[in-house]
């Protein structure tokens, strides 16, 4: 319930990013966070197919006033992007 409400926020958060910046186009970090291991496991393969799915089809459509979505999950080979990455967790998870 927590993971689900918490997807929701991320992806709302990331909506409003794309919806505010109008100067320039941006590639919004969008992060996942669901069960891969474990009874769920199939859940979260089903969130991740429907956060790619939308993701390519927004981009197909030129993004969200221009801004592009990227999955946090296929960003992290590249250090850079991986520390964003980290740095986003770690925003969302401080107090």
């Amino acid at each position: 319930m927590k993971q689900a409400r918490l997807a929701r926020w991320l992806a709302g958060m990331a909506i409003a990013t794309a919806a505010m910046s109008h100067a320039c186009a941006l590639e919004v970090l969008v992060a996942q966070v669901a069960p891969i291991r474990g009874l769920e496991a199939k859940q979260g393969a089903g969130y991740a197919a429907g956060m790619r799915l939308a993701s390519e089809a927004a981009n197909r459509r030129g993004g969200v006033n221009g801004h592009t979505f990227a999955l946090a999950t296929s960003m992290l080979n590249n250090p850079r992007k991986l520390a964003t990455v980290m740095l986003s967790i770690e925003g969302v998870t401080s107090p």
